[in-house]
């Protein structure tokens, strides 16, 4: 039993010494590991270390990176989008300026065509001015008869250059004609010779004055209508108005 007890301790103290010799060698190598690594870490300058990434950081730059691309695409789309408003401006603005400038060409035309055309009052009053004037006539080719023996015959002549009058004669009166004409005669002969008349062969002769009332056009005043009758023939008158001082004009200008 003795030595059973002296076996025990025995292997008691060898299983202690062995233990204790395990914990120092596992003590050593742990020492060795942790100086090996001071020293590598030592060794490598820390610009060559390579940074030490977490994962929520390279999770972070991963999704910076579609994002990054969104904001530039989202940037291109925006830079084509305003250029094609800015394309589109640019047409309209043409367009305006094309539109304005038909408008303005147009303004000038009616401008232009204004000033080239007479007005409606300027023609008006052109044409009640050609009315008053004496009818320009191709006694020939109108077979234009001097006959004004009869009332019929005298109305008839007036009528066929152009002369309204009131249907009687105002007065009617024996004149006679000079044998050798004044300033005053000569120069109412002239205006006979535009009708195609000469008082001159009737010097010295007695002709019939009709004295008729001229139906007045808008804007002229009253005016009388003479007729000169020999032997039933007329042979000259004039148209005077009645305000003094105007000149007499001729029944008809004979065309040449």
């Amino acid at each position: 039993m003795f030595s059973y007890t002296i076996k025990a301790k025995k292997l008691a103290v060898g299983v202690g010494c062995f233990a204790v010799a395990l914990l120092a060698c596992a003590g050593g190598f742990r020492f060795y590991q942790d100086h090996r690594d001071a020293l590598q870490t030592e060794a490598v300058p820390p610009a060559a270390q390579a940074p030490v990434q977490t994962p929520g950081q390279q999770a972070g730059e991963q999704a910076e990176q579609p994002a990054e691309e969104a904001a530039l695409q989202d940037e291109q789309a925006q830079a084509e989008v305003a250029s094609q408003q800015g394309d589109a401006v640019e047409q309209t603005g043409e367009l305006q300026a094309a539109v304005q400038a038909e408008s303005q060409q147009k303004a000038e035309a009616a401008e232009q065509s204004q000033a080239t055309q007479p007005t409606e009052e300027a023609q008006s009053a052109t044409a009640k001015k050609q009315d008053q004037l004496p009818r320009e006539i191709d006694t020939r080719a109108e077979k234009l008869s001097l006959k004004g023996e009869t009332a019929k015959q005298r109305s008839t002549f007036l009528k066929a250059v152009g002369i309204a009058v009131e249907s009687e004669p105002l007065e009617v009166l024996q004149v006679r004609l000079p044998s050798d004409f004044d300033e005053r005669y000569t120069q109412y002969n002239d205006l006979q010779k535009k009708s195609g008349m000469d008082l001159a062969k009737y010097k010295g002769k007695s002709v019939k004055r009709y004295r008729y009332l001229k139906k007045a056009a808008d804007g002229e005043g009253e005016t009388y209508v003479h007729l000169l009758v020999y032997k039933g023939n007329i042979v000259g008158g004039d148209i005077t108005p009645a305000a003094q001082d105007t000149a007499s004009s001729p029944l008809f200008v004979k065309k040449k």
